[in-house]
C-alpha cells in the first residue's frame, strides 16, 4: 500500500512543493525511496538555477565532467544495476565492455589501490585521487557522443554538479578555475541517510556493478519509509 504525500519547502525564500507516493506500512530498502529522492534533487536544482546570479555553463554534448572519479551512493548503485541488467542487447553488451574498459584503466600505478581504501585517504589526498583519475580521460561507461547515455536515471551527484565557471575551464581542474552553483544537495542528504544503515561511504560509478555484485542485499536493511524521509529531509534543509 502507498500514501500520496505533499511536502512543501521554502527554499531561499522561495516555496516548492514535491508530491510523492509513499510506501505505507512496510519496511523498505533506501533503494525504494531513490524516485523520491530524486525529485528533491530536481527540485533543489531548480530553485538554485532560478537564484543563479550567473548563466549555467553545462550543454549537451560537454562531457569534461563524465571523466570525473564520480561518487555515487549504494541505493543508485543498486538502481542501476538493475537497469544495466534490463537492457536490451546490443547496448547491454557495449555497456559492460565500456565498465570492463573502464576498469582496466584504474590499473595504473597505485590508482586501483587508493581507489580501493578511500576512506582512509585525508582530504588532500582525496582531492589528489580525483585529479590524478581525472588526468587518465576514463569516461564515464554511460557517457554516448559526449552526453549522458541514462540521463533520466543520472546519480543525484551528477543531477546537481552546475557549473557556472566557462566550459573550458572544466578541461583542467588543476586550474582551480571551477565555479560550481550552490545549492542544498540532496545527494549528501542522502550519503548521511545511508549512512545510518550501515552503508559504504561512496562507491565509484565505475565499480558499481562489480561493487552490487559481491554485496547482496540484506534483508535487515529494511526500515519505515516515514523515517526515512524525515531524516534526509532534515539532513537536506532542517526543520
Amino acid at each position: 500500500m502507498s500514501a500520496r504525500v505533499q511536502i512543501e519547502l521554502k527554499i531561499d525564500g522561495q516555496a516548492k512543493r514535491v508530491e510523492f507516493d509513499a510506501p505505507r506500512g512496510e519496511r523498505v530498502r533506501p533503494a525504494t525511496l531513490l524516485p523520491v529522492l530524486r525529485q528533491f534533487s530536481n527540485v533543489m536544482v531548480e530553485s538554485a538555477e532560478e537564484a543563479a546570479a550567473e548563466p549555467i555553463s553545462c550543454t549537451k554534448g560537454c562531457g569534461a565532467c563524465c571523466r570525473q572519479l564520480v561518487p555515487i551512493r549504494e541505493m543508485e548503485a543498486r538502481r542501476l544495476t538493475a537497469f544495466v541488467r534490463g537492457m536490451p542487447e546490443p547496448r547491454r553488451t557495449k555497456i559492460l565492455e565500456r565498465f570492463a574498459s573502464a576498469a582496466e584503466g584504474v590499473k595504473a600505478p597505485g590508482l586501483r589501490e587508493r581507489i580501493d581504501r578511500r576512506d582512509e585517504l585525508e582530504p588532500a589526498e582525496r582531492v589528489a585521487l580525483k585529479l590524478d583519475y581525472f588526468a587518465l580521460g576514463i569516461a564515464c561507461p554511460f557517457l554516448e557522443e559526449e552526453s549522458c547515455g541514462i540521463y533520466d536515471e543520472r546519480p543525484m551527484i551528477c543531477r546537481e554538479h552546475l557549473v557556472t565557471s566557462p566550459a573550458a575551464a572544466c578541461a583542467d581542474p588543476r586550474a582551480g578555475a571551477i565555479r560550481t552553483l550552490p545549492m542544498h544537495r540532496a545527494d549528501s542528504a542522502a550519503a548521511k541517510l545511508e549512512a545510518r544503515t550501515g552503508g559504504p561511504e561512496w562507491i565509484a560509478l565505475i565499480d558499481l556493478l562489480d561493487w552490487v555484485e559481491a554485496h547482496p542485499e540484506d534483508e535487515a536493511e529494511r526500515r519505515d519509509p516515514r523515517e526515512m524521509i524525515e531524516e534526509f529531509l532534515q539532513e537536506l534543509v532542517g526543520g
